[in-house]
């Protein structure tokens, strides 16, 4: 077992968007993102995963090539290997994410 604190990982920075993977192992990888007001994750995808990312503080926008959700704190969001993803703070406060990514054989 391994405790990390997230408020350790990835220190908020106003330059750029921070991130630091937390854990990967076979076909896992968990990954801390930290947005400053402002700062944005542009649309992407993650091919042969499901993707699983908690809002652990903060609020902002999760962007898909559909539509914009607003998400906050407690806020789970799953996509597919082919959904596009993005997120954005748009807040005057910090957002953290924290993304674990599940490697899927393909079909």
């Amino acid at each position: 077992m391994k405790i990390q604190s997230l408020t350790q990982l990835a220190p908020f920075s106003e330059d750029r968007m921070a991130n630091e993977v937390v854990f990967k192992k076979n076909n896992c990888k968990a990954v801390v993102f930290n947005f400053s007001p402002g700062q944005s994750l542009p649309l992407h995808d993650h091919p042969f995963t499901q993707t699983f990312a908690l809002v652990v503080s903060g609020e902002g926008i999760c962007c898909t090539e559909e539509e914009n959700f607003p998400v906050s704190e407690g806020d789970l969001i799953q996509c597919g290997p082919t959904e596009r993803i993005g997120f954005e703070n748009n807040s005057a406060s910090n957002l953290s994410v924290y993304v674990t990514l599940v490697y899927i054989e393909e079909n």
